[in-house]
């Protein structure tokens, strides 16, 4: 071709002109700054569905700890991580009969934990979190899996479920009101 063309040719496609080092090392230096950005903005919870940021890891922290509890059994664990204002309608918003508050929640349930079930296994996958202002949601999948005694006898029962976990902040610390 001619010197003509050739420069036509580099004006209407700069990327096929050969690169100055000047401009490959600024090329190389914005992907290395970007490269780290990019790779924190997908970082999830390890086993999670769920973006790995302080506020999340948070919640996740309270969610972990109820799953923790649920398995050792630790009532005591649980109601500390429950607020006084705790109410649980049982998903049936038109029937009242389900209903209870804080003070069932520990009489009435949380015993449910040790009575006849000798053992629990219980994981969790937690598919989303929504933080607005003082209110949190923890959405998750479970898996229950857990040894009772029924007259006698030791069976095994589970689940797999969709539960979420309602949370407000007090005093600084996010505590459950629905969905245990």
């Amino acid at each position: 071709r001619a010197k003509n063309d050739v420069d036509t040719v580099a004006k209407n496609r700069p990327w096929e002109t050969s690169m100055t080092p000047v401009r490959m090392f600024l090329i190389f230096a914005a992907m290395a700054v970007a490269a780290p950005l990019m790779g924190c903005s997908s970082a999830l919870i390890p086993g999670h569905s769920v973006p790995d940021t302080t506020a999340n890891r948070e919640v996740y922290d309270v969610v972990e700890a109820v799953r923790s509890a649920i398995e050792k059994r630790d009532g005591e664990k649980i109601k500390a991580l429950c607020s006084q204002k705790y109410f649980e309608n049982s998903s049936t918003t038109n029937v009242e009969k389900d209903d209870y508050g804080y003070a069932a929640l520990v009489e009435r349930v949380i015993p449910k934990l040790s009575g006849n079930i000798k053992k629990i296994q219980y994981r969790i996958k937690l598919n989303r979190i929504a933080i607005k202002g003082n209110r949190a949601t923890a959405e998750y999948e479970y898996f229950w899996k857990f040894l009772y005694t029924e007259g006698g006898r030791e069976n095994w029962s589970s689940r797999n479920d969709f539960n979420s976990l309602l949370m407000v902040r007090e005093d600084g610390a996010w505590k459950i009101v629905a969905g245990l």
